[in-house]
């Protein structure tokens, strides 16, 4: 008998939810650097090999959902204008999805404060997003300004989420970025 590939695909999302949810409670309770993949592995009742068909590295499971939040974020870049009026509102669309999944950041921001490898491994995702929207604004600017502009945005958006996470993700995350951007928009007017 032959599974249907809805079902396939329903097991190994239940599989992939449960080793991040054993990375999660091995991570917060002895640290991340001190926990194994075999022992990820095998707390979530898989083999070695199979954690690797889920994720390429220790490091990327306490990230498990970077790659689609990304692609949200590109999809708001792409409804607006390539300016920063443009990237503060899909910078504030994409929060809604982060304010759904605080307990997720919570837990998150307890990991990676336990361990260095993962505040660089943080650092090195957000290039990613850096890199996103500097080619969203780079549509109406040269390339340094685009750039210039975009490391700029992500040191204020990297400052709005360590304050969202520090105060327990208990604000409303949307109206921080609102007055955070307040403080780059008057300047880009001028």
């Amino acid at each position: 008998m032959q599974t249907t590939p809805g079902l396939r695909e329903r097991k190994k999302e239940a599989t992939r939810e449960a080793l991040i949810r054993a990375a999660y409670t091995l991570f917060q309770d002895r640290g991340f650097d001190a926990v194994t993949i075999d022992e990820l592995a095998d707390t979530a009742l898989i083999s070695r090999s199979t954690f690797f068909r889920y994720f390429p590295t220790k490091e990327a499971i306490v990230f498990p959902r970077q790659a689609q939040r990304l692609e949200v974020f590109k999809a708001a870049l792409a409804q607006n204008r390539p300016d920063l009026e443009g990237v503060r509102q899909a910078c504030l669309d994409t929060a809604t999805g982060f304010m759904a999944a605080r307990e997720e950041f919570l837990a998150q921001g307890r990991v990676i404060g336990t361990s260095t490898t993962l505040i660089a491994f943080e650092a090195s995702l957000d290039v990613q997003w850096e890199d996103a929207l500097a080619a969203h604004l780079g549509q109406a600017l040269p390339e340094r300004q685009a750039a210039y502009l975009a490391g700029a945005t992500m040191g204020l958006v990297r400052a709005v989420l360590r304050s969202w996470r520090d105060q327990g993700c208990r604000e409303d995350l949307g109206e921080l970025g609102h007055q955070a951007f307040e403080l780059l928009l008057p300047q880009s007017a001028a």
